[in-house]
């Protein structure tokens, strides 16, 4: 499977190292699973993510920074358009554990970043869904990778380290809606973006790498609002 060349600097700070994705992510339980918010709980958060979103060029959407010191998505205004997914992992050992999730972290920057991929000749297939079109740009995105309770089983040693307080979806008192086909997974994908089409395309874009690797287990796409013209509280001008 080609990979577009994206290497990072080990000596970078703010850098994600492997080792963070699975000792040091502060978890917090959500529906789909956990969400791996990063490692400082220092500052003002709303602060930080006003400071890690700049104004593009493509409809005034926002370019979102992938290298912050807790996943931006997680205190980021939330976006018009998302799509919620979660994955179960299909590798043999932690050490393939350890390079599905370095994959998949680079993958996330280079969606976030709004890059164009690199175009490849001689019959290859595209590097990209082509879902946005040729040309590129901000679209307002952002991914938070989250790790769910049965990831933390014996399959890669992590038994030991699972937070108390994250367990599997648990069946409610007259709620028949939490099958476990639905529910639960050893990953999940937060993507926000400002339109639906930007966020399934940066969904596709992780699960294209990492085929084989992680499965679909379900999928749930929803929305805030699409007209980002218009203001809570207020009806849409007339046309």
């Amino acid at each position: 499977m080609s990979r577009p060349p994206r290497d990072r600097d080990p000596s970078t700070p703010t850098g994600t190292s492997r080792r963070s994705f699975l000792t040091r992510s502060a978890l917090v339980a959500t529906g789909a699973g956990v969400v791996a918010a990063g490692c400082s709980d220092d500052g003002d958060g709303g602060a930080a993510a006003d400071a890690a979103a700049s104004d593009g060029s493509a409809g005034g959407s926002r370019l979102l920074a992938f290298r912050e010191p807790r996943q931006i998505g997680v205190i980021a205004a939330p976006a018009p358009a998302g799509v919620v997914a979660g994955l179960d992992v299909r590798v043999p050992d932690r050490a393939a554990l350890i390079e599905l999730l370095r994959v998949v972290s680079t993958e996330i920057e280079l969606v976030m970043s709004g890059a164009a991929y690199e175009r490849r000749s001689g019959g290859f297939p595209p590097l990209d869904t082509g879902i946005l079109g040729p040309v590129r740009g901000p679209t307002g995105t952002s991914i938070i990778l989250g790790l769910g309770a049965s990831l933390f089983d014996d399959r890669f040693g992590l038994a030991d380290q699972r937070p108390r307080e994250l367990i599997t979806m648990p069946r409610f008192r007259n709620d028949r809606l939490v099958a476990p086909e639905r529910s639960n997974g050893d990953v999940s994908l937060v993507v926000q973006a400002d339109t639906a089409d930007a966020a399934n395309h940066a969904l596709r874009q992780v699960l294209r790498r990492t085929r084989g690797e992680l499965a679909l287990r379900w999928m749930r796409e929803g929305f805030n609002t699409l007209d980002q013209a218009s203001v809570t509280g207020t009806a849409p001008a007339a046309p």
